[in-house]
């Protein structure tokens, strides 16, 4: 809506409150909207630097998500096998 300034503080707070409660999850959503942002002001390097950002808390988020699923299924298979034997 043309206030991209003002969108930045708020995207600057949210990404401060996110780690502040250490709620990973929403960090790559808020690093995405943040290279949105940058690149309507003009300001590819930290609009290139924010999608740094981005994957690799994408990456950390999902990787450990994967990890957990993986986890459980074999937890799964494991109590099966058990409870056919």
């Amino acid at each position: 809506m043309g206030q991209s300034a003002k969108a930045q503080t708020y995207l600057d707070s949210a990404l401060q409150l996110c780690k502040a409660l250490e709620a990973y999850v929403f960090e790559p959503q808020i690093l995405k909207n943040m290279a949105g942002n940058y690149a309507k002001q003009g300001k590819m390097k930290e609009a290139y630097e924010a999608m740094l950002n981005y994957d690799k808390a994408k990456e950390k988020i999902y990787g450990e998500e994967s990890s957990r699923k993986i986890a459980q299924m074999e937890m799964c298979l494991t109590f099966n096998r058990k409870k056919k034997k």
